[in-house]
């Protein structure tokens, strides 16, 4: 799940850098590595907006974005140095997207699909709500560290596909199967009506995991935060409950098997690097 919060931080700073405030409305974007293009009603990163159709073309460069608007005025700007998970990106596809960003960014979507050589990202009907913090550093660390403070998410659906399931995903299939007495992790996962809030750094969520055989709820609380020097999450978790099964430590068994540079596993505590 933490590609969805991520991506839901990305998609709202990818194109603004130190941008105060930003609206985008409507916005419906192909791309296929290494161009894309779309149209928006509304697409503003200044004091003037471009309305009335404003088109959007996009070019990778490198380990960069060029990004063109074309509408009542023309603006050109750059992303320099963009996440790797969208430069990895072979195609993205965004229908109907919204972005309110000020001091709380709010984000909708009905629905997004996004593919690299490892990953596939689904979505439906996603919506995120949280607070910004002004401070130094980035505004991918303001969004990250406001949202920690304070965030509402929901989506009606969220897909790992069959090219390699999220690392997250495969851990609760893997517990689940354990708890079921499977002899081996399901595999794919579809994950239905994510929620998701945190205050203050505790956060609760839910959602319901369809598996090839079986369906039920994920529960989930804790508390996570943010260190922006180093770039890592610390998730200290919990419980995790399939309906009435605690698989916590199932699942911490199965997150073991996937530690790597970015992700380090000590029991209550997940740690993720996004460097």
């Amino acid at each position: 799940m933490k590609k969805l919060f991520y991506s839901c931080i990305l998609l709202s700073s990818l194109s603004f850098a130190q941008t105060q405030r930003v609206e985008v409305a409507s916005l419906n974007f192909d791309y296929v590595s290494p161009r894309g293009e779309g149209t928006a009603a509304v697409f503003t990163r200044s004091q003037t907006p471009v309305r009335d159709g404003a088109k959007v073309f996009v070019e990778k460069i490198g380990e960069d974005f060029k990004i063109i608007v074309e509408g009542t005025r023309r603006e050109e700007f750059d992303v320099k140095k963009a996440p790797a998970f969208f430069l990895k990106a072979e195609s993205m596809n965004l229908r109907n997207a919204n972005l309110s960003l000020s001091s709380t960014v709010k984000l909708s979507l009905l629905s997004g699909l996004i593919l690299n050589p490892k990953n596939a990202l689904s979505l439906e009907s996603l919506y995120l709500d949280c607070d910004r913090l002004s401070a130094p550093g980035d505004l991918a660390d303001q969004l990250i560290k406001g949202c920690i403070q304070r965030m509402g998410l929901q989506a009606a659906k969220f897909i790992s596909e069959s090219r390699g399931q999220e690392t997250l995903v495969e851990a609760l299939s893997g517990a689940i199967a354990a708890t079921l007495n499977q002899r081996r992790a399901f595999a794919g996962a579809d994950i239905r009506s994510v929620g998701a809030a945190i205050r203050n750094g505790s956060y609760n969520a839910e959602a319901t995991v369809k598996l090839p055989i079986v369906t039920g709820k994920v529960k989930s609380n804790g508390l996570v935060s943010y260190d922006d020097a180093g770039k890592v999450f610390t998730i200290r978790v919990n419980e995790i409950k399939y309906g009435i099964f605690n698989i916590t430590s199932r699942v911490f068994d199965e997150l073991k098997k996937h530690e790597s540079d970015r992700l380090k596993v000590r029991k209550p505590f997940i740690y993720y690097s996004i460097k």
